[in-house]
């Protein structure tokens, strides 16, 4: 979902950028993924939709009920 935002926003032809940009996220967000994620199950379901969204709206919106 971060590299659909990203390419949506920074450009889809950027891509040295939108890994640098990933990488600092993960590590800003390390501790609170850890801790509010971590033992959390996604159904296969909801993995193969984020897999095939176009967009971080359509999955945020079509792939988590």
């Amino acid at each position: 979902m971060a590299r659909l935002e990203l390419k949506a926003n920074v450009g889809a032809s950027n891509e040295k950028a939108i890994l640098a940009e990933i990488d600092a996220t993960k590590r800003e967000l390390r501790d609170s993924t850890m801790k509010d994620c971590v033992g959390k199950r996604i159904t296969n379901k909801a993995l193969e939709c984020v897999r095939k969204a176009t967009t971080a709206d359509e999955a945020a919106e079509d792939c988590f009920d």
